[in-house]
C-alpha cells in the first residue's frame, strides 16, 4: 500500500493533474488545427499528441520511483506492478514475482526486438496509452533501482534547490 500512496502523492506534488488537464483541454484544439490546416496542421497535431502521451507515460515512471522511495521495499513495488497486470483475482496466489521480474528484464530485449521491432510495437500498441504497460514499468523501475540512484537518494545524495 505504501508504494501506491507514494505513487499517487507524487502525482499531486508534481502537479501532474494540472498538466494532464491542460493537455486534455488542448486535444480538441489540436484536432481543429488539423482540420483547418491540412497536412501541416495534422503533422503538428500528431507531433504534439505523441509528445503529450509520452509525457504521461514518463510521469507514471517517475511516480513509480516515488512509490519505491516511500515504501522502501523493492519487492513490494514490483508486486504493485505485477498486480496491475494480474489484477486481484482468485488466482492471486499463483502469480510469480520472480517470473514477472524475468519477463520485465527481457521485455524489449527479446530476439527480434531490434529498432524496427520496437517502432512497430510503438505504433501498433503503445503510442496511444497514457500509462506504460506494467511489464515496461517494472523494467524501468528495476533499471533505476539497480543504477544506484535509489540508494543515492536515500543517502541524501541528490541535487538540492
Amino acid at each position: 500500500m505504501l508504494h501506491l500512496f507514494g505513487h499517487e502523492l507524487a502525482h499531486i506534488k508534481s502537479g501532474h493533474m494540472l498538466y494532464t488537464m491542460v493537455g486534455m483541454l488542448l486535444l480538441p484544439l489540436l484536432r481543429a488545427l488539423g482540420r483547418r490546416l491540412p497536412i501541416v496542421g495534422d503533422v503538428a497535431a500528431i507531433s504534439l499528441l505523441l509528445a503529450f502521451y509520452d509525457w504521461m507515460r514518463l510521469s507514471e515512471v517517475s511516480c513509480d520511483r516515488a512509490g519505491l522511495l516511500v515504501s522502501q521495499n523493492f519487492d513490494a513495488s514490483m508486486m504493485a506492478n505485477l498486480r496491475l497486470t494480474a489484477g486481484l483475482s482468485r488466482f492471486s496466489d499463483e502469480v510469480s514475482l520472480d517470473a514477472f521480474r524475468r519477463q520485465a528484464r527481457t521485455y524489449q530485449d527479446a530476439p527480434g526486438m531490434d529498432n524496427i521491432g520496437k517502432v512497430i510495437l510503438f505504433f501498433t500498441e503503445s503510442w496511444r496509452f497514457t500509462h506504460p504497460m506494467p511489464v515496461h514499468r517494472a523494467q524501468m523501475l528495476e533499471k533505476w533501482y539497480e543504477s544506484g540512484a535509489y540508494e543515492r537518494i536515500l543517502r541524501g545524495d541528490y541535487p538540492k534547490v
